[in-house]
């Protein structure tokens, strides 16, 4: 209906409306991605800015806000859910940030996105260990051979910084991403475990977890005095402020056309757009703070993101074919009325 301005033909409004959430989708990460680099590097006027829980809890605080606000129109802010169990997934997403967050201290951005692709790898061995899930062969197919990818890409990047500008600890870094993939992992898990149990909501689920998460950031920084400190630093360093504030819009700004997305085109589409924008920001990357990768390291790349659309393909095959061999529902009022009649 939003688009019906451009066109009274439905497939025109279809299509115009995927390429605004394509391009919203794109256009938010790659800002969210190019200022949490900025951030983490950046020489500011007070050295560089060295606290990710402030980042991670002025994130959760916009998102919680603004899940806050849809809940109540939608009159769902009370979940079946019990609120603790938010907290499980609320520890591990803080934990994922963080480690996140440092391991740009070690890496560069482009292996930390490559990295990501291995957290299919994580969800399959989380799913099993904590609640007992198997999938089927083609997932861990496919994800050994994301891993394979990814880890020839890690390989041939630290061998061909070695010793340059982008040479830095490997191995405190190396850590930090396994941390993040496998916290990152249980998160996934954790929250559609609380979906399909309880029937929470995506805006149920946004609120949840970022209320505890930000109660919880705000403790950690409320201990070591970090948060009054940081606060009076921003607004004496505009820079940073402004940096700060665009990664926080940013990111809520684009967890709102994921929803969207998934819900009006599916998680098929989503999946190859996000596909698309993590490549995208790679470029952007090397582009603004002059990574280089060597010719086949791109090759890994392709090779990692060509079998996560793969995935995406089969995977959207596999529910269709499950779908059509499920039972019809047979609405046994209206068998006992028609009985009745008859």
């Amino acid at each position: 209906a939003m688009f019906q301005w451009i066109s009274p033909n439905p497939q025109v409004q279809r299509a115009v409306h995927l390429i605004f959430c394509g391009m919203g989708l794109i256009v938010a990460f790659i800002i969210y991605g190019v200022q949490q680099e900025k951030i983490m590097t950046t020489e500011y006027a007070g050295g560089r800015f060295t606290n990710p829980n402030f980042l991670i809890f002025s994130n959760r605080l916009v998102a919680m806000a603004i899940a806050i606000g849809v809940c109540y129109c939608k009159d769902q802010l009370r979940p079946q859910a019990a609120l603790y169990k938010f907290s499980y997934c609320s520890i591990s997403n803080i934990l994922s940030s963080f480690c996140q967050f440092a391991s740009l201290q070690f890496l560069s951005f482009p292996v930390l996105q490559v990295a990501k692709s291995c957290k299919t790898l994580a969800v399959l061995f989380v799913s099993y260990v904590v609640i007992g899930k198997k999938f089927p062969m083609f997932e861990y197919i496919i994800a050994s051979v994301v891993m394979i990818g990814a880890g020839s890409f890690f390989y041939i990047y630290a061998a061909t910084t070695k010793g340059g500008s982008e040479s830095t600890n490997w191995s405190v870094g190396l850590i930090f991403l396994l941390l993040f993939i496998f916290l990152d992992g249980f998160t996934n898990v954790w929250q559609g475990h609380l979906s399909r149990k309880y029937k929470t909501s995506q805006w149920q689920m946004m609120l949840g977890v970022n209320t505890f998460s930000m109660l919880l950031t705000l403790l950690i920084q409320g201990t070591d005095n970090t948060l009054v400190s940081t606060i009076v630093r921003l607004v004496m360093e505009p820079a940073l402020m402004f940096d700060v504030t665009v990664f926080c819009a940013s990111a809520v700004i684009g967890q709102l056309f994921i929803f969207h997305t998934i819900a009006v085109f599916g998680a098929l589409v989503f999946t190859l757009i996000s596909i698309f924008r993590v490549i995208l920001s790679i470029i952007t990357s090397c582009f603004l703070y002059g990574h280089t990768i060597v010719p086949i390291g791109w090759i890994c790349i392709l090779v990692v993101f060509g079998a996560m659309a793969y995935r995406a393909h089969l995977k959207n095959k596999h529910n269709a074919q499950n779908k059509s061999r499920k039972p019809p529902i047979v609405d046994v009022q209206k068998l006992m009325t028609a009985e009745s009649k008859a």
